[in-house]
Order: structure tokens, then sequence, then C-alpha cells
């Protein structure tokens, strides 16, 4: 099972593929009717896709979702990692938001498998863990 995580912009998109070593290898897709083909070409139906939250992102989770084992859609705004980032635009930080999305797919993946709600961490630790994050950004 491979994790992606998918980048969309105005004329193209980029996907992080982590495979099962966490080998990852970034591509750059054109956001055309070719360059979906070529992305869709790509998929296999165990693999896990993280699409970032953008004006069309419910078009490409429609061009994917069957063709894929899961499809999820993050806001990067509620995502903190991603959003209190300092250095979003450095080289690495695709491969970091990929890891952390296949991590957030994990989680939620044992989550509905075990029928279980999401319960928050405890404030303290998640604020120290938070901070650290933000100094290591």
């Amino acid at each position: 099972m491979r994790h992606i995580g998918v980048d969309l912009h105005k004329t193209n998109f980029v996907a992080c593929f982590l495979d099962e070593q966490d080998k990852p290898a970034v591509k750059t897709f054109a956001l055309t009717e070719q360059g979906l083909l070529t992305f869709q070409r790509a998929l296999t139906r165990s693999d896990e896709v993280a699409v970032e939250m953008s004006a069309n992102a419910y078009y490409f989770y429609d061009r994917i979702v069957n063709l894929v084992r899961r499809v999820v859609l993050v806001d990067a705004y509620r995502f903190a990692v991603v959003s209190r980032s300092k250095k979003k635009r450095e080289k690495g930080s695709g491969k970091a938001i990929c890891a952390t999305a296949r991590k957030l797919l994990t989680v939620i993946y044992v989550m509905l498998k075990r029928g279980q709600d999401y319960w928050y961490a405890e404030e303290q630790l998640y604020g120290q863990k938070l901070s650290a994050l933000e100094a290591a950004a």
C-alpha cells in the first residue's frame, strides 16, 4: 500500500508517493485531461491519497475516488503542522506533509475500522508537542 499526498495548483499538481518502506517519489502532473489520466494510470486499488483542499479538490476527488482505497481531503488551515509551518515552501516540505498525511490516514483507518470516535490528547501534552513542531519548522 502506498500513501500519496497531493498539492493542487492552478495549472498543475504535485504528488508525493510514499512506498511501504517510506521512500518518497515526488512527481508533477499538468492539471489537464492528459495529466489527470497519467496520474490515474499510476494509481493502484490499495493506494491511500490525501488531497489539500482547494477550489478544484472535489473535482479531483471525483476523478480518483473509485481508483484507490481511500481519499481524504485535508484542510491546510486546520492542519496545524502545515498551517503553522514557517518553511512550507522549502525543499522537502512536500515529503514532510506527505509523511504526516500518511500518519493521519493510518489513524483515520484504525478509528473507522474499530468504530471509535476521535478523542483529544491531554491538552498540556498537545501544547508541548505543537511547540516542539513549530520550533523544528
